[in-house]
């Protein structure tokens, strides 16, 4: 009887235990539903795997690109205000003055001395000229950047050296527009010595024939005097200047140019006949000459 009752007890003791166990378990949640658990977890694996499609399904499967690309080519930031750049810094080179052969510098430095000796004037040119070629450098350099006096200086002796001048051409053609009409005339000479010049010395040449400086008009005339054919396309000026010249020193050498241009100085026979009818002479003599090389027919 007694083991009955302690029997009772303790199976009245072991299921209040499990009573307490169950309510605390429970307690405060709903018991969750297996599938509704595993419909959630299939939502959330296709929301990962399924991207977000606007527009139709495309009929084929496209490759999905990356939405960012490493470029290439890599951009040069532009320098800040108070940056330079590599050019910017770098100092531009140095330009270092022209040496020329202090022998020859000596003797041009003595050619444009004031001097009152004929003989130590002739003495330091001829040094000068000595050096044919080699002195074109420094009397290329005097006929740009000179003054009055080493630009006529340097002309006159590019004259004297003739074929040698040669490297001196560039500074010839600038010295026909020269502000002195001597290192005009005297770069004019100089160039005539080069066929392939002629286009650009002869009008010079011409021109300066109606200088009012008698010197030049002799030097222009004197020098024309040596042309033929290659003048024939200033007959005009040639025989306008006959219309204002009187004097034989200029009359002479520009109808002796017409006689040698030939036929192409026809236009210039009135004023040819003109001065063989009024002049006398070795003149008139030179007129008639010439009349007749212009009226000979080239056979």
């Amino acid at each position: 009887m007694s083991q009955r009752k302690s029997s009772a007890r303790s199976n009245q003791f072991l299921l209040l235990i499990l009573l307490i166990g169950f309510t605390i378990t429970g307690c405060g949640s709903e018991p969750e539903d297996p599938q509704q658990t595993q419909h959630s977890s299939s939502d959330a694996v296709q929301s990962e795997q399924t991207p977000d499609k606007t527009g139709p399904e495309p009929s084929h499967p496209e490759i999905e690109l990356p939405k960012k690309v490493a470029s290439t080519n890599v951009a040069l930031a532009a320098p800040s205000a108070h940056q330079t750049t590599e050019i910017e810094t770098a100092a531009p080179p140095e330009s270092k003055p022209v040496e020329f052969q202090k022998e020859i510098v000596s003797a041009f430095e003595k050619l444009v001395s004031p001097t009152d000796s004929e003989q130590e004037w002739e003495i330091a040119n001829q040094a000068l000229l000595g050096f044919g070629q080699k002195a074109i450098p420094l009397l290329a350099d005097k006929l740009k950047n000179g003054d009055d006096i080493e630009r006529e200086t340097a002309a006159s002796a590019i004259v004297s050296l003739g074929p040698d001048a040669k490297e001196a051409i560039p500074e010839l053609r600038n010295a026909l527009k020269d502000a002195l009409p001597f290192v005009q005339v005297n770069a004019a000479v100089a160039l005539i010595q080069f066929p392939s010049e002629n286009e650009k010395a002869i009008p010079t040449l011409v021109a300066l024939l109606e200088h009012t400086d008698e010197s030049v008009r002799q030097m222009a005339t004197m020098n024309l005097a040596v042309l033929g054919t290659e003048a024939s396309q200033h007959v005009a000026d040639l025989t306008r200047v006959l219309e204002k010249s009187e004097g034989s020193d200029l009359l002479l050498p520009v109808v002796e140019l017409l006689g040698r241009i030939g036929p192409a100085a026809e236009d210039a026979v009135p004023k040819l006949k003109q001065i063989a009818f009024e002049q006398k002479g070795e003149i008139s003599a030179a007129a008639n000459s010439a009349i007749q090389l212009i009226q000979t027919q080239p056979e």
